[in-house]
């Protein structure tokens, strides 16, 4: 063993000699590493070496059913390296995933329970994460079918007509930036950050914004706009808009005169939640970025009296509450940038009575960056059934949510990232120095875990907001007092706490960052208690059962394949829902079917689910099982061995309309998810969702209208797995 990590070393060692003195490329570099490191790096003294474990098993107690609870285990989350050889100096290029056996429980009255136990941690190769929405009108709350989604301004994807869509992003994206385009609805910019490690599938709502009906204006007299949506009443909002007479060109860029149809789309996002209004509200500035106060998102739209576009070709003039600017959407980052003057006055300040050139169908939004001083916080978080401190997780990443206003009602949003230490981590908020009390900012602060649950077999994510403290439970001496200081109550919904938002060297809003990070336990800090993890009971007696028809198109040798064997593959779905207060899950396997319908080739599913009810979305997991194929090949080596080697490769693949591979789990006992769908809440009698468990859908003929359709490939003939 010496001898071969001897002459690896070596061989290192020549690569770094012999490229000493000329510049060599990272992604040269890269790929000497990679190939030191791969595969295909076989030679005969290191053929025996073994790909490493990376870790241990971790204990995750869980309840099955009921009060009884198991060990069901889990891993850490981080990389590692399949490279079979010399793992500690190749690059990690995969992930720690768990290898699972089926076992059963005894739960008394419950009867047996199966579950997946985590035997051991292995390394698995990275894979895509599957992103997966719905598309939503914001203000009739249905699904919105053909509308185009970006992700990243990548990977283009389309609703279905019941909304809903699917994508991939790679697995080292922390951050994903989503995208609409589609007729009669303005742009929807969402931003979506993912914690290290989690792989997914990431669950998606969005929501668009239609342009609202038109009002007449004279392109040839001064006319002032509110910013509201009665946009013909100056009083209606906090801002107006003057536009000078002659403002207006067509298509050919002539002047337009006459009857202008104006779209004056406005969001109070005073009344929506975040996850609702376009981007988020931060603003870049040199290497950070800071938080924006807000009076409102809004866009233009302009045709003439015939229903033709038109252009606002000359500049125009804001005017509203002192401080305020007009900035506008990065669609590429989901931040606001602030929008430079037409016309120049010096070197003063750009502020919103500049004169200011706008673009129609963009979005703009009126605010100011806060002149409040940073402080920080710290969220401590507790075990609820232990009371014991979770310092750092090697398997949840926890973030909190903020919300703050100012003394006239201005809402800043705060943005914090996840971590798994929130033992030492601070997050940033704003603390405004002042004289009156009733000057501060004052707000709410709750905090969320996101972890991976196992069902069925089935990884799926879960999101969990964790109980705050009582203000009477924490130390009465140390921190209760500080806590009292800063008005800490808790909200009715248990999960909020209201506070002053009021900087302190000793805490809890810690004027320096350093301080707030090392501050100790029995320093002033939020605290919240993380419950167990659920427990998902089997389907109820009176669950409503629907069925949903997919198609798997073939993309290339994919039906050929399937003709040839004696068994297709099987889909798996689990439903999972909450009712009353309780977590359920419903599982149906399907095997696949080859189609009968006309010339047109395909293989589809009749999958069952638990059909969505009011106020209870079910959410449908699919994992499609996909053999693994044994490839044998030669390798000649320069010293003439031949050696055979033998590697695992999925038999198919399956995609959506430009979404990239599904995720192949095939070092792993636990299956990945391919997809998932929130399933909709009308369905009907085909050809796409069925309203009953009972129906005709494995006999209908239709070959276009699918609940989802997929394309899959077969590289490979039949051949022993």
């Amino acid at each position: 063993m010496r001898l071969r990590v001897a002459v690896f070393v070596l061989i290192v060692v020549l690569v770094s000699t012999v490229t000493e003195g000329r510049r060599l490329s990272s992604s040269k570099l890269e790929r000497y590493v990679k190939l030191l490191c791969s595969y295909w790096y076989n030679w005969p003294w290191v053929l025996e070496a073994e790909r490493s474990e990376p870790t241990e098993r971790l204990p995750q107690i869980r309840a099955l059913v009921g009060t009884c609870k198991v060990d069901v285990g889990t891993c850490p989350v981080g990389s590692c390296s399949t490279f079979r050889k010399f793992s500690e100096f190749c690059p990690d290029n995969g992930y720690t995933c768990a290898k699972t056996e089926t076992r059963i429980r005894d739960c008394g009255e419950f009867g047996e329970i199966k579950y997946e136990y985590v035997k051991h941690c292995g390394c698995c190769e990275e894979t895509d994460i599957v992103v997966t929405g719905v598309v939503k009108d914001q203000v009739t709350r249905k699904p919105v079918g053909r509308i185009n989604l970006y992700f990243n301004r990548r990977n283009p994807t389309r609703t279905g007509k019941n909304g809903m869509f699917k994508s991939t992003i790679k697995s080292n994206v922390r951050r994903v930036v989503i995208t609409t385009k589609g007729k009669n609805y303005l742009e929807a910019v969402k931003v979506v950050d993912i914690p290290e490690g989690f792989r997914g599938p990431v669950e998606v709502e969005l929501f668009v914004v239609k342009k609202p009906k038109p009002v007449k204006i004279d392109s040839t007299v001064k006319t002032i706009l509110s910013l509201s949506n009665n946009p013909l009443n100056p009083e209606a909002g906090h801002t107006t808009v003057v536009i000078q007479p002659d403002s207006f060109t067509d298509r050919q860029g002539k002047l337009y005169k006459g009857v202008v149809n104006a779209r004056v789309t406005f969001i109070d996002t005073e009344n929506i939640p975040d996850t609702e209004a376009p981007g988020i509200f931060q603003t870049p500035v040199g290497n950070s970025v800071e938080p924006l106060i807000t009076d409102g998102v809004f866009s233009f739209n302009f045709e003439s009296a015939d229903g033709k576009d038109i252009k606002l070709s000359a500049p125009v003039q804001f005017t509203g509450r002192e401080g305020m600017k007009v900035w506008k959407l990065n669609s590429l980052t989901g931040l606001w940038e602030l929008v430079k003057p037409s016309q120049t006055r010096g070197k003063r300040q750009v502020s919103l009575d500049d004169i200011l050139s706008i673009e129609t169908d963009r979005w703009y939004n009126i605010d100011k960056i806060p002149g409040a001083p940073r402080c920080y916080f710290k969220g401590r978080i507790f075990d609820e059934l232990s009371g014991v401190e979770i310092t750092s997780s090697s398997t949840a990443s926890f973030r909190p949510e903020i919300t703050a206003y100012t003394s006239i009602g201005q809402r800043l949003r705060l943005y914090a990232g996840y971590s798994t230490e929130p033992s030492t981590t601070c997050y940033e908020v704003r603390c405004p120095i002042v004289s009156n009390p009733d000057d501060n900012l004052a707000g709410f602060i709750n905090m969320s875990s996101t972890e991976v649950v196992s069902i069925g077999g089935i990884n799926f994510p879960l999101i969990t907001y964790l109980n705050p403290r009582e203000l009477a439970d924490y130390d009465a001496v140390d921190i209760q007092p500080k806590l009292s200081d800063v008005q800490y109550e808790i909200v009715p919904n248990n999960l909020d706490i209201f506070v002053n938002f009021v900087s302190d060297i000793a805490g809890p809003f810690y004027t320096d960052k350093t301080t707030c990070e090392s501050s100790s336990v029995t320093q002033p800090a939020f605290h919240f208690f993380k419950p167990e993890l659920p427990s998902y009971e089997p389907v109820p007696d009176d669950a409503e059962i629907c069925t949903a028809r997919i198609a798997f198109k073939d993309s290339f040798n994919f039906y050929n394949y399937l003709s040839d064997l004696s068994f297709l593959p099987n889909v798996t779905g689990i439903s999972v829902w909450e009712q009353d207060g309780s977590k359920f899950y419903y599982t149906d396997v399907a095997q696949m079917k080859l189609s009968t319908a006309g010339n047109v080739k395909f293989v589809f599913i009749c999958i069952k689910y638990r059909c969505s009810q009011d106020n209870e979305l079910t959410t449908v997991y699919i994992d499609i099982d996909i053999p693994i194929v044994n490839i044998t090949y030669n390798r000649t080596f320069p010293n003439g061995t031949v050696t055979t080697y033998t590697d695992q490769r999925p038999e198919f693949g399956c995609s959506g309309k430009n979404t990239g591979d599904f995720s192949v789990n095939a070092g792993g006992d636990i299956a990945s998810i391919e997809g998932s769908f929130i399933a909709p809440e009308n369905v009907g009698t085909g050809p796409d969702f069925y309203d009953t468990e009972v129906n005709d859908c494995i006999q209908e003929k239709d070959d276009s209208n699918f609940a989802f359709e997929f394309f899959c490939y077969s590289k490979y003939e039949n051949q022993d797995t």
